[in-house]
């Protein structure tokens, strides 16, 4: 009979068995993930996209006020990075949700997410079957049929081709109505480990708050980021910003004056009483821009109109 000779020596069984050869410490060495990778990145393309979401919302209140035959007002909130389960969440204060299959400049493909909670989905149904005028009948706990979602669709039509037209970077992003869901997990694409950018926006609807939001996988968005990159200042960058923000709306506030007082004072508080304030007569008053004190001025009339002219820039 052949005699075999043995894979490994009894020194090199010896080392295995201690753990102390290479392919051993290779394997116990740990190995570094990082889980935040998607945040950080999302994160760095925020104030480039942010552009196109401000962009949106003026579209957004022009398209519900035509839809809805009523002032609309549409208070932009902050974006936020969702995971599977804060998707969810989203999804579970909606009636509607809208997959859109949106596809990139770069040739990528995936699911979007359009979620209008149960006023606002209602509010356009009715109008579209010719009621209005007064506050939706909003029914509770049920979606939109399947006719009401094919009149929804109709009416938001305007709404699809504004996503083409105003997101960051100009013509990178296209959108097409996949379906409408009433559950987030018929969307495809969609996993409890799927990370999403989460653009929401409050709407006023006469005496009624609405709400309206684009989930943005990170799949379509991750290629952006050799286009975008970190948010550097650059000269070409500087000189196309004020081409870029120029139709941005801000709001701008004069502080007459400020009081504090207890909440037993407050609570006393009728019409007719007057509030000292704490801003003398002859002291310039603070304007504001997007809350941030900018400005000094000086109340005046304009028109017929209270004005303030401005006498100083803020340091």
């Amino acid at each position: 009979m052949q005699r075999l000779e043995p894979v490994l020596s009894r020194e090199e069984i010896e080392t295995l068995l201690a753990g102390n050869s290479p392919r051993a410490r290779a394997r116990m060495e740990p190995i570094g993930i990082d889980l935040l990778a998607d945040d950080r990145h999302l994160r760095t393309m925020l104030p480039t996209l942010q552009i196109g979401f401000a962009r949106l919302a003026e579209s957004l209140r022009r398209i519900f006020a035509s839809v809805l035959r009523t002032k609309v007002e549409i208070r932009e909130e902050a974006a936020e990075i969702v995971s599977g389960r804060g998707m969810v969440a989203v999804a579970q204060r909606a009636a509607c949700i809208i997959a859109l299959r949106v596809t990139t400049g770069d040739g990528g493909s995936a699911f979007a997410v359009l979620a209008l909670d149960p006023v606002l989905t209602f509010s356009v149904i009715e109008r579209m079957f010719g009621g209005g005028g007064g506050p939706p009948k909003t029914p509770s706990g049920r979606s939109p049929t399947s006719l009401e979602r094919r009149m929804l669709l109709r009416a938001l039509a305007p709404l699809f081709e504004a996503l083409d037209a105003t997101l960051e970077p100009p013509g990178y992003f296209r959108f097409e109505v996949h379906s409408v869901e009433s559950r987030l997990d018929l969307v495809p694409g969609f996993t409890p480990d799927t990370t999403a950018l989460h653009v929401p926006f409050t709407l006023e609807l006469g005496q009624q708050l609405a709400s309206f939001s684009l989930s943005l996988p990170a799949g379509v968005l991750e290629p952006l980021r050799a286009r975008i990159g970190a948010p550097t200042i650059d000269a070409l960058g500087a000189a196309a910003m004020p081409h870029l923000v120029a139709d941005v709306r801000v709001t701008l506030s004069v502080v007459l004056g400020r009081a504090a007082m207890p909440l037993r004072q407050l609570l006393r508080l009728q019409p007719g009483m007057v509030l000292a304030l704490d801003q003398g007569r002859s002291e310039p008053l603070t304007v504001e821009i997007e809350g941030v004190p900018k400005f000094e001025g000086t109340p005046v009339a304009q028109d017929g109109m209270v004005a303030v002219e401005l006498t100083r820039k803020q340091p």
